[in-house]
C-alpha cells in the first residue's frame, strides 16, 4: 500500500432527542440539543479510505489536501427498536498545514444514506508541547470546534490531548456536549 493511501474503520454515533439527558461516553458522538428534528439515535459504521490528493512542502512546514471516502451501514433506532438499516457512504475533504510545533486542520464530511444527509464541519488547531521526537512520543494539546448543522443546534468545543509516535497517533478529548471523543491511527 502506498503512503498516500490509507484504510480503516470508523463509527459515528448520533444520539437522538429521546436520549437527551442521559450520559453518552466512550464514543465519538454528539448530543442532540435544542430544536433539532433528530428523534432516533443514528449510527454510521464505515470502512474508510483516505487518499492524499496534494502535498505542498515548504521550507519549515508542509500542507496537505486529503480526500476521505467511506462505505458501510447506517442504522436508526428508538428505545432499542431498530427503525432502519441502510447502506451508507461518507465523502469528505481535509486541508491541514503544520510544522514541528504548530498545526491547523479544516475538515468537511457528509454522512449519507437513503433519505439521510448529515454534514459535519470541524476546525482544529494544536501546539506541540515538546520538540519532535522521531523515536519517541510527542504530546500535543489541541482545540477542535465542530458543528453538525441541522442535527446539533450548538457548536461543539473539544479540548484534546494528541500523542504522536512515528507509527501511531492517539487522540482523546472531552466535548462541551458531554461526550468523550478519540481515535487511534497506525501505519504498517
Amino acid at each position: 500500500m502506498q503512503r498516500q493511501l490509507g484504510v480503516g474503520i470508523s463509527a459515528q454515533l448520533i444520539p437522538g432527542s429521546s436520549d437527551h439527558g442521559s450520559s453518552h461516553q466512550g464514543h465519538q458522538g454528539h448530543q442532540n440539543h435544542g430544536n433539532s428534528g433528530l428523534n432516533a439515535t443514528e449510527s454510521f459504521l464505515l470502512l474508510d479510505s483516505t487518499h492524499l490528493l496534494k502535498r505542498w512542502n515548504m521550507n519549515r512546514a508542509q500542507s496537505n489536501l486529503w480526500l476521505f471516502a467511506g462505505v458501510g451501514t447506517y442504522q436508526s433506532w428508538d428505545k432499542e427498536r431498530v427503525n432502519a438499516t441502510r447502506i451508507a457512504a461518507r465523502p469528505g475533504l481535509q486541508f491541514d498545514i503544520e510544522n514541528t510545533r504548530l498545526r491547523f486542520e479544516a475538515k468537511g464530511q457528509l454522512f449519507l444514506a437513503e433519505g439521510v444527509e448529515r454534514s459535519m464541519l470541524s476546525a482544529t488547531t494544536g501546539v506541540g508541547l515538546t520538540p519532535p521526537r522521531y523515536q519517541g512520543v510527542q504530546p500535543w494539546l489541541e482545540l477542535q470546534v465542530r458543528a453538525m448543522p441541522g442535527v446539533i443546534d450548538e457548536v461543539e468545543i473539544i479540548p484534546k490531548l494528541r500523542l504522536l509516535h512515528r507509527k501511531v497517533v492517539l487522540d482523546v478529548g472531552y466535548s462541551s456536549l458531554g461526550a468523550v471523543t478519540g481515535g487511534i491511527t497506525t501505519t504498517f
